[in-house]
């Protein structure tokens, strides 16, 4: 091997290693709800971190476990108050439906994520005016439907790439795919980040 070709090698072996790792941002919505808290300890058990589109209807009893997940360093957002398609409300139910309680613990959102992904320039605006940004989503493994954890991890596996945004649910075989995912995602290289933090 010439001194170049080496030369070559080495700096090629330095730029592999200087390269950010792909990244995917996974993310929860409806909850909190029956299966949050282990959704959470997969992932403080994988050193990984998410995001989680939360619901105004499913906060009271769960204030503890929607503290845990900020005391965590999870992303809280906003998922809408009571789950409705806000291309469907009046004005005044839509901004009901984007008024954040002042009781949620951490940071206050900063995004909103429209319940079925419906939304429109009415909403879009609406949700600007109340210091949202309209956050979707690239990677949809349909996991509410879902008949298994394996089925999970396939579907997001098979899109996965680097920035996805994943959309899961805090469903049964959500929760129980996710040691296995995370684990599948890390051994691809990829590193867990936050949206809208």
């Amino acid at each position: 091997m010439s001194l170049l070709s080496g030369l070559v090698h080495l700096v090629l072996a330095v730029a592999a290693t200087m390269s950010p790792a792909p990244t995917v941002a996974l993310t929860f919505d409806d909850g909190p709800g029956p299966h949050t808290a282990q959704i959470l300890d997969a992932l403080e058990s994988a050193g990984a971190v998410g995001t989680f589109f939360v619901v105004g209807d499913q906060l009271p009893g769960r204030e503890q476990l929607v503290a845990d997940l900020v005391d965590a360093g999870m992303s809280l957002q906003w998922h809408s108050a009571s789950h409705p398609d806000l291309t469907g409300v009046s004005d005044s139910r839509l901004a009901a439906e984007l008024d954040i309680p002042g009781s949620l613990p951490g940071p206050d959102p900063s995004c909103v994520r429209p319940p079925y992904g419906a939304t429109d320039s009415r909403v879009n605006q609406a949700a600007t005016g109340a210091g949202l940004e309209v956050t979707l989503w690239g990677v949809d493994p349909r996991d509410w439907a879902a008949t298994s954890s394996q089925q999970v991890i396939d579907a997001v596996m098979a899109d996965v790439e680097d920035g996805s945004v994943v959309l899961l649910h805090g469903r049964e075989h959500t929760a129980n795919a996710l040691p296995q995912l995370l684990e599948r995602l890390h051994g691809a290289g990829f590193q867990t980040v936050l949206l809208c933090a």
